[in-house]
């Protein structure tokens, strides 16, 4: 079959149907407009399924047409134009009304299809001349589909794989991690010696105190990246579609005029894929004199602009309650849940609060 999707800047609505149907599209044709922007996403989409199609060894075709969106008699001349060759839909959620509806039309007529995906349902619309009929996703995408798709390059993601009994030790209360967190940057040895011997063996198999007076050099920098596999370790118990913990991501970011599109690297704590929709976690610990609640939440909401109006974010910060009452005001948490961001300010992160809080935030 031939798929015509019409590239715009919110790919995250196109994208979960190439995935939906790669097996079966022979040829893919991806329309833009002139404007410089989406020409900048129809090459960021055509880069997109260049990398699905040799990640699956695929056999499909894709063509590139551009269009001016404001031409009727262009439009409907390219639609005319169409492959009339075997079943044809357009994919187009999002995209500009004109051109959808005269494009679409085009192929309704030639007894085509128009597909409109739903992002907060995870399913979309099959529409024919007289029929309309939804579908759920049968094939969800993966972290690194989600990726190849949107043309984001993934690095090497810092693995640790440190076991869980340690972890849920060492984080599980933290009234007794905050005072392990302060003996062991303190270094106060005979502190840690009189922690009991089963948290002791579970600070030797985290890397942190492995015997009397050996801590580790950089024991701020490692508890930061335990915490992380910690919550990592209860995402992935919870039965999302994937998750990753310490992703360094490269995005291609478009600029006006001439100029090469930027190139932009972040850091992820924790990524989470369920039903077609990326998430991330910010995870925190402790409050120290450059802790701003503001800049955590702002910066939550620009790296979750990398990845649609559907993405959803989680702030995990535990603290030892130095300060009274919560770190973030309720005016700041409910401005946070406006752009899709829950704010978990405790200092309680057992498994059951951090689980409750990665159900109700993406689930």
């Amino acid at each position: 079959m031939t798929l015509v999707t019409i590239a715009h800047a919110d790919r995250t609505e196109l994208i979960p149907l190439l995935f939906e149907h790669k097996e079966e599209i022979r040829r893919h044709i991806v329309l833009n407009d002139k404007k410089e922007d989406d020409r900048f996403h129809a090459d960021a989409l055509v880069r997109g399924l260049g990398r699905l199609k040799k990640r699956y060894r695929l056999k499909y075709t894709i063509q590139r047409i551009e269009v001016d969106e404001d031409d009727r008699g262009e439009i409907l001349h390219l639609a005319n134009a169409l492959p009339a060759d075997g079943p044809v839909a357009l994919n187009a959620a999002g995209a500009d009304l004109a051109l959808t509806t005269m494009v679409g039309k085009a192929l309704l007529d030639r007894g085509g299809e128009t597909w409109a995906y739903d992002t907060q349902k995870a399913s979309y619309n099959r529409i024919g001349a007289s029929t309309c009929a939804n579908h759920p996703v049968q094939h969800p995408m993966k972290l690194d589909d989600f990726f190849d798709l949107m043309a984001i390059e993934r690095f090497e993601y810092a693995s640790i794989d440190p076991p869980f009994e340690a972890l849920s030790a060492l984080f599980g209360d933290a009234g007794r991690f905050f005072r392990v967190k302060s003996w062991l940057l303190r270094r106060q040895y005979d502190r840690l010696e009189s922690l009991s011997r089963p948290m002791r063996v579970a600070l030797g198999r985290l890397g942190l105190y492995t015997s009397y007076r050996s801590i580790s050099k950089d024991a701020a920098a490692r508890l930061g990246r335990l915490f992380e596999a910690y919550v990592h370790d209860l995402a992935q118990r919870v039965g999302f579609d994937d998750t990753m913990t310490g992703v360094t991501l490269k995005f291609h970011e478009a600029r006006r005029g001439d100029q090469s599109p930027l190139m932009v690297t972040n850091e992820f704590d924790v990524m989470v894929m369920h039903r077609n929709r990326p998430c991330i976690v910010e995870c925190k610990t402790g409050l120290n004199a450059s802790t701003n609640p503001l800049e955590i939440v702002y910066k939550v909401d620009a790296l979750m602009d990398f990845f649609g109006q559907a993405s959803r974010g989680l702030v995990i910060h535990s603290h030892d309650g130095e300060r009274k009452g919560n770190l973030y005001s309720d005016t700041l948490k409910l401005r946070a849940s406006r752009k899709g961001i829950t704010i978990l300010d405790s200092q309680k992160m057992g498994p059951e609060h951090i689980t409750r809080a990665l159900r109700q935030t993406f689930l």
